[in-house]
């Protein structure tokens, strides 16, 4: 497995501040790319936030692979991989991101690092 796929991500994307790919089966982040330092309790909140938020979309819109959160300060952006619910990519944006650009672009991510966690 190869954080050079969450690396890019966050070079493609200057709106993007961190990108963390987990496995919420056993609660574990398993890559980070932050333009700052992110503590590890800082990861593993926003996978959990992430964990919640899908789960929430499984009962109102069952067939999304997608969840957004949006503040005044950031936009977090979540994603999972439909055949392994349980692999994800949190990311942490700012609000001027291009959504739709930066969503294809993580689902492309997640899809490669999850490929290579398999």
């Amino acid at each position: 497995m190869s954080a050079d796929a969450l690396k890019v991500l966050t070079e493609s994307h200057a709106a993007c501040r961190a990108a963390l790919f987990a496995d919420l089966a056993t609660s574990m982040v398993l890559l980070v790319e932050s333009r700052a330092t992110m503590h590890r309790e800082a990861q593993q909140e926003l996978a959990l936030r992430g964990g919640e938020l899908l789960s929430v979309m499984d009962r109102s819109a069952p067939d999304t692979d997608l969840a957004v959160s949006v503040t005044v300060d950031e936009v977090a952006v979540f994603l999972r991989v439909p055949d392994a619910p349980t692999d994800v990519l949190c990311c942490l944006c700012a609000p001027e991101v291009d959504l739709g650009a930066f969503a294809a672009d993580a689902r492309a991510c997640l899809n490669a690092l999850a490929g290579a966690a398999g």
